[in-house]
């Protein structure tokens, strides 16, 4: 018998996922599947709820909320251990990024759904100094859009949060001096932003490593080098797309190991939009197994 446990974050999406709570259990109690919720009434609750699920027999967890939500109840998982535990996302959050490479869909009703299906595949992790990352590292100007984010969604929810700190940050972040290694290779650079990635989107819908495959066991590493204003206002366009590794100040790379040092200020790392320390920053691939929903 199947047991899946919906992790709700009330507050996602302004109460957006709150609000599923009734058309998820009207649909479910159709289907004979055993099912329950837990709901979060504090920022870091989630990982706990998780991590009991687990131990109290289910084997099949999903978050109702955003990419903090998801990123709270993977590592729940994985301090219970992840070993044949299916996660999935209702996305209801501010960028819901990650669940763009997994569903073509992303009405949370649609996702459902193929949750009921039960269909699954196996998905890296990377560890980013001892968290485990399903989506993407961060280091550079998301930083102040991450913080200045929270702030602006409580007075607007979902990506315009997002665009607004972007802008923001855009005319004001100055480059940083950091050294990278790259798989034992170093490379100095003032750089804007660097991110060490399994999946392709971040920031609400930006294709930052257009390349990236969340099962092909490397990381993506995607470096924005020092650019003028002018250009770099007129190039942010092409991120939303992918395009932007047509520009020379880009750089992309595969690889299985990634470690960032700043050379003057200390970048804030931004694990899959959560602030979680700051720069050095190492990254590897999980050995933990993790299996996701999927279409």
């Amino acid at each position: 018998m199947r047991k899946l446990m919906f992790i709700v974050n009330p507050v996602a999406g302004k109460g957006a996922a709150k609000a599923l709570i009734e058309p998820i259990h009207d649909r479910l109690k159709k289907t004979g599947l055993e099912y329950d919720f837990a709901i979060s009434t504090f920022k870091g609750q989630i990982e706990s709820m998780a991590f009991n699920a687990i131990k109290n027999g289910y084997k099949e967890l999903i978050a109702v909320g955003g990419d903090g939500s998801l990123t709270e109840m993977i590592q729940g998982i994985s301090k219970a251990g992840s070993a044949n535990i299916i996660a999935g996302i209702l996305p209801c959050g501010t960028g819901n990024d990650f669940s763009k490479v997994l569903y073509s869909n992303q009405d949370p009703l649609s996702i459902l759904e193929e949750i009921i299906k039960g269909e699954s595949k196996r998905v890296d992790l990377l560890n980013c100094n001892g968290i485990k990352c399903v989506n993407v590292c961060a280091m550079g100007i998301d930083g102040p859009i991450v913080l200045d984010t929270e702030k602006i969604k409580r007075i607007i929810p979902g990506p315009a949060a997002y665009l607004i700190s972007t802008i923001k940050a855009l005319m004001t972040y100055k480059a940083r001096s950091v050294e990278i290694t790259i798989d034992q290779q170093t490379i100095k650079r003032e750089t804007l932003l660097i991110t060490a990635a399994n999946g392709r989107y971040f920031g609400g819908g930006m294709k930052i490593t257009p390349l990236a495959e969340i099962d092909d066991g490397l990381i993506d590493v995607c470096i924005v080098n020092k650019v003028t204003k002018i250009k770099l206002l007129s190039v942010f366009p092409s991120i939303f797309k992918g395009e932007h590794l047509k520009v020379k100040e880009v750089e992309y790379y595969k690889c299985s190991e990634v470690i960032v040092k700043s050379l003057d200020h200390s970048l804030l790392l931004n694990v899959d939009g959560n602030i979680t320390g700051t720069t050095p920053v190492h990254v590897t691939l999980s050995e933990d197994e993790i299996y996701f929903y999927c279409n």
